[in-house]
């Protein structure tokens, strides 16, 4: 996928063409992905808030752990 997008780019095909290019799967497995990153961004972005006010709590450091993996 990420392949893909990248040779889309240099070839400056826009986000606009990208489901008549690449086709429905492909863009709707994109969308899925990108959903899928911003839930993960939110989640590390509350738990890394939570240990900025208690770095020694175990279950949010394993969380951490967790979720930059």
């Amino acid at each position: 996928m990420v392949t893909e997008l990248n040779i889309l780019s240099t070839k400056q095909v826009s986000s606009k063409d990208l489901p008549k290019v690449l086709g429905k799967s492909f863009y709707d497995n994109y969308e899925t992905v990108n959903s899928a990153r911003k839930v993960l961004d939110e989640k590390l972005f509350k738990t890394n808030k939570a240990l900025k006010y208690n770095p020694d709590n175990q279950v949010f450091l394993i969380k951490a752990k967790v979720l930059h993996e």
